[in-house]
């Protein structure tokens, strides 16, 4: 077994950031529960995105609006959301989550885990 090159790590972390493509059938609609500050970028098709929905005034709403190929939209809060495709051929998407509150600490924790340590010598006397 080899010992993981600093530029392999870079490369694996890369690859697990991308999210994966996700497909959606011709016609078909989905629902999916997502968080505020996730971002749909469409890559293939025509979709209708129903955002979560959200009060105006005493009214409830669900802001609906049609995204093209190369799209992109980015939810304000969370909830479910409903993509519908528009068009008789198949839709092609990405879904960039947000972070989680705690990355920032995780990242931190892994960096200090790497960090060298130096065994404290008693001064001789």
């Amino acid at each position: 077994m080899t010992a993981a090159t600093p530029s392999s790590r870079r490369t694996e972390q890369c690859a697990a950031a991308t999210p994966p493509v996700r497909q959606l059938a011709a016609h078909a609609c989905l629902h999916l529960q997502v968080r505020a500050g996730t971002r749909i970028q469409l890559l293939q098709g025509r979709v209708r995105l129903v955002e979560p929905p959200r009060w105006l005034g005493e009214t409830m709403v669900w802001p609906a609006r049609a995204l093209e190929p190369g799209g992109l939209h980015v939810l304000q809060q969370g909830g479910w959301l409903s993509l519908q495709a528009l068009d008789a051929q198949p839709v092609r998407w990405l879904m960039h989550e947000p972070a989680t509150p705690l990355a920032g600490l995780r990242r931190a924790l892994r960096r200090l885990a790497r960090w060298p340590v130096r065994a404290q010598q008693a001064p001789a006397r």
